[in-house]
């Protein structure tokens, strides 16, 4: 009976183990700063907003070389540089939890998504001036174009 319950304890162990460590494609292994916890997050939340998680990881590679810590000019924060207007249940402190900012930066990008009638290129240029402004003006052609080949290689 002993040796039944160890090998029943032991074998549930392996597929909590299993769970945890994800199996992430070969496509996700090139982005070095993303570990288990992160890629989880990234799964969830691209899964809730229906977004592709190659362009989420190229996006956050592209925003912050994978930082969580990372801080921008205009005041962006985290993995996904997100302004503290698009995370208004909590504070901008919050945003440094990797998972709060993924949650916001899918959330945001979704939103960009939407106003972009789901065109990729679209959708990137109001993710990096802004879902309210107009884009007549928008000239950062390289931001798009280092996601979109970030996304291919």
């Amino acid at each position: 009976m002993r040796l039944l319950l160890t090998a029943v304890i032991l074998f549930s162990f392996q597929i909590t183990t299993a769970r945890s460590s994800q199996f992430k494609p070969d496509y996700f292994l090139k982005f070095k700063w993303l570990d288990n916890k992160i890629y989880s997050d990234i799964i969830l939340y691209t899964t809730k907003y229906n977004l592709d998680p190659k362009l989420v990881c190229s996006l956050y590679h592209r925003e912050s070389k994978g930082k969580i810590k990372a801080i921008g000019k205009a005041g962006e924060i985290g993995i996904g540089q997100v302004k503290p207007v698009h995370y208004p249940e909590g504070s901008a402190k919050d945003l440094f939890n990797p998972t709060k900012n993924i949650m916001a930066s899918c959330r945001y990008l979704n939103q960009c998504k939407t106003k972009a009638r789901g065109d990729i290129n679209t959708t990137l240029r109001y993710y990096n001036a802004g879902c309210n402004n107009k884009l007549e003006n928008y000239k950062n052609w390289q931001y798009i174009s280092d996601i979109r080949i970030l996304m291919e290689i």
